[in-house]
């Protein structure tokens, strides 16, 4: 039985294809798609490291290879709001305008790490439904990458 020998030119295209993926591959782990989540809180540290405490563990804000636990805290908002009946208000009370002094916390955070994240801010967090807003950053990893390279 005669082996079919590959030809010279397949067997370059096979590591080509092998080695793109490769990269391709490792790319991903290095410096993996990012996005950003933010999360309104009561302004209050102890609460906010909180938060940023169990999101970092999750995954948040470690996208950097130097840096671990990175956040942007923003300060000195309101937020003001009404619960209604069947609610279970962890500040104020049922049917009565309410106004608390508020923080803003931005982590990115590697994109498929986001629903681990997501969910441990929601173990943390007092409010029985924070809102928590994810946004995809698209070209993030290219610049992350060339922040690094420098």
């Amino acid at each position: 039985m005669e082996k079919i020998k590959p030809r010279p030119d397949e067997s370059l295209l096979h590591l080509y294809t092998n080695l793109l993926l490769s990269i391709s591959s490792l790319k991903e782990r290095v410096f993996p798609e990012i996005s950003q989540i933010a999360v309104n809180c009561p302004d209050k540290a102890e609460l906010i490291n909180r938060i940023i405490d169990a999101a970092a563990q999750a995954g948040a804000g470690n996208t950097w290879e130097s840096y671990k636990r990175v956040a942007m805290v923003l300060r000195g908002g309101i937020e003001t709001f009404v619960p209604v009946d069947g609610a279970m208000p962890a500040i104020g009370q049922t049917g009565v305008r309410e106004e608390v002094p508020s923080a803003r916390i931005l982590m990115q955070c590697p994109t498929k790490k986001v629903p681990k994240a997501v969910e441990a801010i929601r173990q943390v967090h007092p409010y029985e439904n924070p809102v928590i807003e994810v946004s995809f950053l698209p070209g993030q990893r290219d610049r992350n990458m060339r922040t690094i390279r420098k």
